[in-house]
This record gives structure tokens, C-alpha cells and sequence, in this order.
């Protein structure tokens, strides 16, 4: 397996998986933000229990996937030894993708939009601090 690529293609495939889920209600929490009722909406409703364990589970998955780049990174000669664990990882990320789709964004709640860009926003970070400079 060519190592350029691999790295190509994880990035890219994380990146399907992020763009995915800024579009998963990301205006309605940037809307509620400027107005100053998300804190209030957090506090007086519950994260939807499906979207939590989602999200908590895709970010455990982000961190599996900054486990694995930065072992790639660290030697990338060793891709062919690590072809079957990106394998895996193109799977899991098939599989969010098509759980997303999924998610109807049209009723998410302002706690359940905060929480959304909470969690995104510290995966897309994780993801950043892995990317080659």
C-alpha cells in the first residue's frame, strides 16, 4: 500500500465523517449561540440519550483514529503492516456516515445542539493536531 496514500485517504475519510456531522444541526447551534439561550436550554433540558452515546461513540472513534495516524505518522514505512486496522477504520467510518444520515437534525433540541458542538468541536481539534503540517 502506497503510504501517501494512506494518509490521504484516512484524512479524507474522517473528513466525510466531520463535514457529515457539521451539517448535523451546526446552524441551529451557531443561531441559538449568538442569542445567548443555549446555556439556558442546556440547563433546562436533557441531551437526547440516541444523539449522546452517537456522538460520545463517534468521538471515542476519533480517538481511535488519532491513535492509529499518529502511529502511522510516527513510521509511515510500517502501512503495510497496518493495512487490516485501516481497514477497520474505513468500516466504522462507512458505518457513521450512514447513521448520520440517519439522524433526523430537523428536531434536534438546544441541548441537544449544544452538546453537537461541543463534542464536534473538540474531534475536529483531535483531528487538526494529527494532520501533517
Amino acid at each position: 500500500m502506497n503510504n501517501k496514500w494512506v494518509k490521504y485517504l484516512s484524512y479524507g475519510a474522517m473528513a466525510v465523517v466531520a463535514v457529515g456531522l457539521a451539517g448535523c444541526g451546526a446552524g441551529k447551534a451557531a443561531d441559538e449561540a449568538k442569542t445567548g439561550t443555549v446555556a439556558e436550554a442546556v440547563a433546562n433540558e436533557a441531551v437526547d440519550p440516541d444523539l449522546k452515546a452517537f456522538l460520545d461513540s463517534y468521538e471515542d472513534f476519533v480517538d481511535e483514529y488519532v491513535v492509529f495516524m499518529k502511529k502511522y505518522n510516527a513510521d509511515p514505512s510500517n502501512a503495510v503492516s497496518m493495512a487490516n486496522e485501516y481497514t477497520e477504520i474505513l468500516k466504522r467510518e462507512a458505518d457513521y456516515a450512514e447513521k448520520l444520515k440517519q439522524y433526523d437534525s430537523s428536531e434536534m433540541s438546544s441541548a441537544d445542539a449544544a452538546y453537537y458542538a461541543e463534542v464536534t468541536g473538540r474531534c475536529s481539534k483531535k483531528m487538526l493536531d494529527v494532520m501533517p503540517k
